[in-house]
């Protein structure tokens, strides 16, 4: 096994495309922090909404606002009928209403708050710690929001992908089969290099931000001794979820032997699509789903969140793990590589 290991990081070491993805988040880095005066300056005048703030309004119910709007405008028709001139008509009642019918069923209500997740969760989103005036409230804090925000499995899918299945194009596999090594050993030691490869992505862009951070505000930047305790056990749940996420991508790139098939899943479930399946869950059968989804753990644990959030989170993160990789295992043992 340790063999075997060593064997493909040496592999890893020398695929070009691997030193490609390495470039790139650099890059993501650089443009991340980039963005930071424009954000800054949406906060200064008032016009910033926060992603999580959006979360929770929703949760507790933001068409208040628009309910207090038809009401004032409803005021101001009643206020406009001593007008000598009314054009149109002002519909007060509608016709055999009955309030208790109209009100909806529980998972009326959770579809349509499904249905407001899928505008806002859709994409890739990272809410930088950023203050009014422009400065980040640590280094710490803004790492952990850039990774936490999945943007970083978005490039691991990729790089997964490609390294499972070149082998198997290669036929490098089928030697490493014909001799007398387990197919469970094969399977585990490439995803354990894979692993280590994310690991390595994620020293690239902490390095990487704290260097373009540092230029942004020449020098002047809080490093976040005093968020290290929340910051250490979470990152490493954070950690663990990604490495679930990427238990996924390896089980159907296994399953369907196909490059095209498991960037095109891995991409689909990071960057929001899953949302259209809780609305579907949750409208026929009532049912949240979003709590077991790697994607929807992975935005819920910041720095913020209670020991209930970030147990959760760690559970869902450990069983994901042990569920794909038994089932990607299996499947790889007793199928035909040839």
């Amino acid at each position: 096994m340790l063999n075997l290991i060593r064997m493909n990081n040496y592999r890893v070491r020398h695929m070009t495309c691997m030193y490609v993805l390495v470039i790139i988040i650099c890059l993501f880095a650089v443009f991340s922090i980039s963005t930071i005066s424009f954000t800054a300056d949406d906060m200064a005048a008032g016009t910033y909404e926060d992603y999580e703030g959006m979360a929770q309004a929703m949760e507790a119910g933001w068409n208040d606002a628009e309910a207090e709007a038809m009401a004032k405008e409803n005021a101001d028709e009643d206020a406009d009928e001593d007008a000598e001139v009314n054009i149109g008509v002002t519909i007060t009642e509608k016709e055999g209403y009955d309030e208790d019918s109209e009100k909806k069923s529980d998972a009326y209500n959770a579809g349509y708050e499904a249905g407001q997740e899928i505008a806002m969760n859709f994409g890739i989103y990272s809410n930088q710690p950023i203050r009014p005036d422009g400065t980040v409230s640590s280094y710490i804090a803004y790492l952990y929001e850039d990774i936490s925000s999945g943007i970083l499995l978005i490039f691991m899918t990729i790089a997964i992908v490609l390294f499972f299945n070149r082998e198997q194009n290669s036929g490098f596999v089928k030697n490493i089969a014909a001799k007398s090594v387990s197919r469970a050993s094969i399977y585990f030691s490439k995803f354990i290099s894979m692993i280590l490869y994310m690991l390595f992505t994620f020293v690239v862009i902490a390095v990487a931000e704290y260097i373009a951070l540092m230029v942004h505000y020449n020098g002047d930047l809080t490093f976040g001794v005093d968020v290290m305790d929340e910051f250490l056990p979470k990152i490493l749940v954070i950690i663990l979820l990604h490495i679930a996420f990427l238990s996924g991508v390896v089980m159907v790139t296994t399953l369907t032997k196909s490059s095209t098939m498991g960037i095109t899943i891995g991409m689909l479930a990071n960057t929001g699509f899953s949302s259209f399946i809780v609305l579907f869950v949750r409208a026929k059968l009532d049912f949240d789903i979003s709590d077991y989804l790697i994607n929807y753990n992975l935005t819920r644990v910041n720095l913020d969140s209670g020991n209930d959030v970030v147990n959760h989170a760690l559970l869902v993160g450990i069983i994901t793990i042990i569920v794909y990789n038994v089932i990607g295992c299996t499947w790889f043992a007793k199928r035909d590589i040839a």
